[in-house]
């Protein structure tokens, strides 16, 4: 099958518009060759059996396999099977639902809010839940992307897949600024799925891609025109959950009503405000506002009616239709609040508190999903000269990027499912080329693209632009499988290879060889990846999926790092320490430091310690020290101790307990809240020493 796309605009002009060129050549390993023989260059030769397995576990479901095959078990055949047994695991979805949600600037908090507002959201376990069942079910991408756009347009009321739209909504609150919520949203959506800067056009025209100011306020227009909806995406009823939902909407509408009578009785006060708009800043949220205050939003309100509606009798059939200006929509407070007086945002969002936090608080209390849905009148966007929302340019149609030529007009709505339509098209080459681009960073630790976020002229060229092209069209003729491009990586040469030199004559530039790789990259284990191997080697991990978050060292919880609390306005030190992806960004690709603090926490944090003693524990109570010392060997790297080793580990074990002093936290502080340290015993030492070798924290 060939793909047939049409040219983009000629004002492209840049290698990533440009249509796919996937040509014809056979596969990976082949594209990889051609571009190594220009360089004088040869691949390594294939790593070892126990190399490739471990590093299999890790890219896949980011855990240590439990046990390796003999070497007369191995073979091609087998390690094909074994890619095949990983990606059938519910782990996978957990371990790539990670790297998605990096993007997604994921979090279970909402960051800085007014006190009167819940902190947490009520479907970010929901929407982390999905991603994980959408990847372990190899969803389409394209189908993918759909859901977290627009899925409250194709699938039906109560549907779990409205958990998708967390993508969009998952973001940080900023203090309810609509303006920069939505600007998050095209940030993450265009960085995420397009690898482009579009937000960088907010208050100019973008300096170094065709993406005018223009472009940026026609999705600007999108997200204007949607509001927030709290909804249920699971089965089940909860007669308490009903009475708080029903007294929530019971006190909106009441006071929905009068608000509308107020700005009713007084609508000749609101046209006369028009003489004099300086007054009343568009959203003031410093003020406080009573009863009997002009409304400064409502104000401005007026001025857009009177602005489509040029030449305005005011009867009462425009008093009380839903397109008057003095109409207050039936939506989520978070979309309304600024209809309202000072006193009476508090009281709905006490009201709507109360529902929010009895969604947070109770396990069983049914799903539910903040989506986006389109309102009754769709917006019609203008260019905020310089990003001042004060002062408005010219309008601007609802529409898609114009660097893809003639944009038609979003028609249906907001057009957010247009845009989607857009986003996923077969026709757009950077959809393709941006996820391939993702999966083969996170498989060979550095993508084609070297900027995964950024594809336009800022970024990266590519290393390898006929191999980047060509994984692409494969991705969309396989139907958009992300599994089966795993597997054609995976069971490539290229991915095969050993990740060290070969000879002693050969090149000292192993960096050099790698990104054009002649070899492979090992990469440290991410601090999820860590926290999930320690767990495993001490016995304790505990492997059920789904479900809401923990604290990260809550006692006796042992659950997969992926559950813990991501808290966007309290993150945990140990986390930012180990390069945890920044919660109020779309991080593309983690940073990856060599700090001390690691290691003290490794020496010192009581979490590691206690899976040090675990592990001691699983040890064959009685048996010999050098069978001891082989348990302990294969529970930690899966392999026998070389002889030398096995000899080191028994000398140390012999010498007697040795007192380890004193105890810090992650940022080397004495951790006065936990007691003092109890001493280990020659055999724990030697246990945490091994969990904390370079050959436990690195992937070769």
């Amino acid at each position: 099958m060939v793909l047939l796309i049409p040219a983009l605009s000629p004002a492209a002009g840049h290698w990533s518009f440009e249509p796919l060129d996937p040509g014809q050549e056979p596969g990976i390993d082949a594209l990889v060759r051609k571009t190594l023989d220009r360089q004088g260059l040869r691949q390594a030769p294939r790593a070892d059996a126990r190399t490739l397995i471990r590093r299999a576990h890790f890219d896949l479901t980011g855990l240590p396999p439990s046990a390796l095959p003999g070497a007369a078990e191995w073979s091609s055949e087998e390690y094909a099977k074994i890619i095949d047994r990983l990606l059938d695991s519910p782990h996978y979805g957990e371990h790539w639902a990670r790297h998605w949600l990096d993007i997604a600037r994921y979090s279970d908090t909402k960051g800085y809010v007014y006190a009167r507002e819940e902190k947490n959201w009520v479907h970010a376990s929901a929407y982390r839940d999905w991603v994980v069942r959408a990847l372990n079910a190899d969803m389409p991408y394209d189908r993918f992307l759909l859901l977290q756009i627009a899925a409250d347009q194709v699938v039906p009321a109560g549907s779990p897949d409205l958990a998708a739209m967390g993508f969009l909504t998952l973001g940080r609150r900023f203090l309810g600024v609509t303006h920069d919520i939505i600007d998050d949203r095209i940030d993450v959506l265009m960085r995420g799925t397009q690898g482009l800067t579009v937000a960088c056009a907010r208050c100019h025209d973008h300096k170094f891609d065709p993406i005018p100011t223009r472009d940026y306020y026609s999705l600007y227009g999108v997200f204007q025109s949607c509001a927030e909806a709290l909804v249920p995406c699971g089965p089940g009823r909860d007669p308490v959950l009903e009475g708080l939902v029903r007294k929530n909407l019971e006190i909106r509408t009441k006071r929905r009503e009068e608000q509308m009578e107020r700005t009713r009785a007084r609508a000749a006060d609101y046209l006369a405000a028009q003489r004099e708009l300086s007054k009343y800043p568009e959203q003031g949220f410093d003020q406080i506002l009573d009863a009997n205050d002009l409304n400064p939003f409502i104000v401005h309100r007026w001025t857009e009616w009177m602005r489509r509606n040029p030449g305005i009798e005011i009867s009462g059939k425009v008093l009380n239709g839903p397109d008057s200006p003095c109409f207050v929509p039936d939506e989520h407070i978070a979309n309304i609040e600024l209809y309202f007086p000072t006193g009476v945002i508090t009281e709905l969002w006490k009201a709507q508190g109360e529902v929010d936090r009895y969604l947070v608080q109770n396990p069983a209390a049914p799903a539910h999903a903040t989506i986006l849905t389109d309102r009754n009148e769709a917006a019609i966007p203008r260019v905020f000269l310089r990003g001042n929302p004060l002062n408005k340019g010219e309008a601007v149609p609802r529409q898609y990027l114009g660097l893809f030529g003639n944009q038609k007009p979003f028609r249906k709505g907001s057009g957010r499912l247009e845009l989607a339509a857009a986003i996923i098209d077969p026709c757009n080459p950077l959809t393709a080329r941006v996820m391939v681009n993702r999966i083969w960073q996170h498989h060979f630790g550095r993508g084609i693209v070297a900027t995964p976020s950024d594809f336009g002229a800022q970024g990266s060229l590519p290393t390898h632009p006929a191999l980047l092209d060509w994984l692409a069209a494969e991705f969309m003729r396989s139907g958009w499988s992300l599994k089966h491009m795993h597997r054609l990586i995976m069971l490539s040469d290229t991915y095969t290879q050993r990740s060290d030199r070969v000879t002693d004559q050969e090149s000292a530039d192993l960096p050099g060889l790698q990104q054009a790789l002649a070899r492979f990259t090992p990469h440290r284990l991410g601090f999820e990846e860590a926290r999930d191997a320690w767990l495993a080697a001490s016995g304790h991990l505990d492997l059920r999926v789904g479900g809401r978050p923990f604290p990260l060292f809550a006692g006796g919880n042992h659950r997969r790092t992926l559950y813990a609390t991501v808290d966007r306005g309290n993150l945990p030190a140990v986390m930012r320490v180990f390069d945890f992806a920044n919660p109020d960004l779309s991080i593309p690709q983690r940073s990856e430091t060599t700090v001390p603090q690691q290691a003290l926490f490794s020496l010192n944090h009581p979490f590691v310690v206690e899976q040090a003693a675990a592990l001691v524990k699983r040890l064959p109570a009685g048996a010999p020290p050098m069978e001891r010392v082989d348990c302990m060997y294969r529970l930690i790297f899966q392999r026998d101790p070389a002889d030398g080793e096995r000899s080191a580990a028994l000398g140390f074990v012999a010498a007697g307990d040795s007192p380890v002093m004193g105890r810090a936290d992650s940022a080397g502080k004495a951790d006065p809240g936990s007691g003092p340290r109890k001493t280990l015993t020659s055999w724990e030492q030697l246990a945490q020493v091994l969990m904390l070798s370079n050959e436990f924290m690195f992937v070769d």
